[in-house]
């Protein structure tokens, strides 16, 4: 077959007739080769899938291609593209006949798949078949791409009559009953979104708003739960070659998820300066259906991609909420319909536990003092005590309500207001809200205040972000004696190379700083920091005691540890003999482990004692490790590959 001329594969004899096609599958090949060439590409391929593919897989990927599953093959360089039809739809395949590990499937499914397998299987038999027939029948065109067809259909429809469209779709739709009900979910959607940018919906008022979306919101969801598909079994369900019938069905919610993105869109486009209490009480009551419409989903199957999807559309309300409050400057009916709406998520609540799960919600909708005085004058109608109330249902919601209540009046410099609501919360052992004087402290740069409170909390149990904190607090402060004591605190509770140079720094008398680091070294080997203590004597130029330490404790440092090797450099340079019995060691280690990863790093040891050997001038201690090396473990082959490898 000549270079670069399509042909059609998978022949057969037809007797006197000469080569038919046994199928309709069209490749496209760039380059001819021989037979021989040919086999042996197709013996590679299918070897080096199999090593990525499990075998009850490839075993499900053979008997697709079998089927004829496989479909649109075109093979472009080392790339082999095909169609492999699936239960479920149709998936793009890319097989790199080279590196197999770069294929794609754009299955569901991450791993390498069956349909993957699939087109191994056809590259490698079809390309077989056609060369031991001999010569093929030329084929004049390539078979369109997809992208064409659907280019040239869509122009047709475009100059298409009216009824004459009405005409094909109505016979789509009785050959396809299937294809009726997405046709009825498009209709739907296109319903819904002109009704939402009618004049008598965009211009509703909150009580309004809310009745029609409560009915509006439940017909979309269900609409979006129509577009959920169950997927074809994944291969995962397979352990050992066996199905695990107890597997949760897989779903693939995607196209219903981008559903509900663009009908919360639509409703984020209706807030504008104009309108904007129908668009944004149609996210908040769709928000609050979703958090019952996701958990069914979740508990029936347990999907992150439905709660993710979900969550997203969080950030719908947040942006419109932010809208308001920018429009509450030139339009004061946009502070009144923050305040309305404040009432209603109230009201919302039997008792004061409910507003717990509105918290964040009602502090979207404060702006100002102004907002929080009418959000407490409205909480206060639904229970005077407020965060007193002996009403609680669940005790438990207390304390998030508390903290919930002091970070809004923090947030507006209510700070009498926020010690008042604290002491709620007194001798309940959280610490929580208290830190959120803390932080308030430190935003209104208030240092002193932020240091005392802060180290009040930290006696005794502080992290080591408590430390940072701290000594980051003192640093603003301008206190440089309690920034170094707690600087130290946090090095000695948590030793740490970068912080020891951090405290070390602030050390700027002689005297004081080698009593210091004295005293740190005698705590770290009591804690047997032995790693950090040589890689601190290597920081401080003393490479001896670093080497004194690694001789009495290097049981407890790993040999490929980076400030190990970098000690054995700074004594190669210093004193090369002190090496050898150490790597003589390292040597017979890793020789004893008996695996061949073991064994190449013993032969790299032993060419660093080669090197060290003939630094020190001790060239013969070199000759008889080496040789009584060779003989003794002659018949170790592999170790005897890698010190031939390194050993020249």
């Amino acid at each position: 077959m000549d270079e670069g001329r399509a042909c059609c594969i998978g022949l057969t004899e037809l007797g006197e007739s000469g080569f038919g096609c046994v199928c309709n599958k069209v490749v496209v090949i760039e380059n001819g080769k021989t037979g021989m060439e040919m086999e042996r590409e197709a013996r590679v391929l299918l070897s080096t899938m199999k090593r990525y593919i499990a075998p009850h897989i490839v075993a499900r990927g053979e008997a697709y291609y079998e089927s004829g599953l496989v479909e649109d093959v075109s093979i472009d360089g080392n790339w082999a593209c095909a169609v492999v039809l699936g239960n479920y739809g149709d998936y793009e395949v890319r097989v790199n006949t080279v590196d197999f590990g770069e294929s794609k499937c754009d299955c569901p499914y991450d791993t390498y798949c069956k349909h993957l397998a699939a087109v191994c299987f056809f590259v490698a038999r079809e390309k077989r078949n056609e060369f031991k027939v001999g010569k093929c029948v030329e084929i004049e065109e390539k078979q369109p791409q997809r992208d064409n067809e659907t280019a040239g259909i869509m122009g047709r429809l475009d100059s298409m009559e009216k009824e004459d469209l009405l005409d094909v779709l109505r016979m789509l739709v009785e050959d396809n009953p299937l294809l009726s009900g997405k046709i009825a979910l498009v209709l739907n959607e296109r319903q819904h979104v002109a009704e939402l940018h009618s004049d008598r919906v965009r211009q509703m008022g909150l009580y309004s708003s809310l009745k029609f979306y409560s009915e509006a919101i439940p017909r979309v969801l269900s609409e979006c739960e129509a577009l959920f598909s169950e997927v074809e079994g994944c291969d995962d369900d397979w352990e050992d070659g066996y199905y695990d019938e107890d597997e949760v069905t897989e779903w693939d919610f995607s196209a219903g998820l981008e559903r509900l993105h663009r009908y919360g869109r639509e409703l984020l486009d209706m807030v504008t300066q104009q309108h904007y209490i129908s668009g944004t009480v149609g996210l908040l009551v769709g928000l609050l259906g979703l958090e019952d419409w996701k958990d069914e989903y979740l508990a029936e199957y347990g999907d992150q991609e439905l709660e993710e999807g979900c969550d997203e559309f969080h950030s719908y309300l947040c942006e419109a909420l932010g809208r308001v409050k920018g429009y509450r400057r030139a339009d004061a009916a946009a502070q009144d319909f923050l305040f309305e709406l404040m009432d209603w998520m109230v009201l919302q609540c039997n008792e004061p536990g409910g507003l717990a799960d509105w918290a964040w919600l009602l502090s979207d909708c404060v702006v100002d003092l102004q907002g929080l005085r009418h959000l407490e004058t409205s909480i206060r109608r639904l229970d005077q005590d407020f965060l007193q109330s002996n009403r609680l249902e669940d005790e438990r919601k207390r304390r998030p309500l508390v903290y919930w209540w002091v970070d809004l009046c923090l947030q507006y410099d209510r700070e009498q207001e926020a010690i008042e609501a604290a002491g709620v919360l007194r001798d309940t052992g959280d610490d929580s809200v208290e830190r959120l004087f803390v932080r308030y402290y430190e935003r209104n740069e208030r240092w002193q205040e932020a240091v005392v409170v802060l180290g009040e909390l930290i006696k005794g149990k502080a992290g080591p972000a408590d430390y940072r904190w701290m000594a980051d607090l003192c640093k603003q402060a301008g206190d440089l004696t309690r920034e170094k004591e707690w600087l130290q605190k946090w090095f000695l509770s948590f030793p740490d190379f970068e912080l020891f140079k951090r405290n070390v720094e602030l050390l700027t008398e002689r005297e004081e700083r080698e009593k210091t680091i004295e005293f740190w070294l005698a705590a770290l080997k009591k804690k047997e920091y032995f790693e950090l203590i040589i890689q601190i004597y290597l920081f401080l130029n003393d490479p001896e005691s670093a080497w004194k330490e690694y001789t009495r404790h290097g049981q407890h440092v790993f040999e490929n540890n980076p400030i190990l090797l970098k000690l054995f450099k700074e004594m190669k340079r210093r004193d090369p003999s002190k090496l050898i019995p150490q790597y003589k060691s390292l040597i017979m280690h890793n020789i004893g482990r008996r695996d061949r990863s073991s064994y190449a790093i013993a032969a790299r040891w032993l060419k660093d004692l080669q090197e060290v050997c003939f630094l020190a001038g001790e060239e013969e201690k070199w000759t008889e490790f080496y040789h009584g090396i060779m003989s003794e473990y002659k018949r170790f082959r592999a170790l005897m590959e890698e010190i031939r490898r390194v050993i020249k």
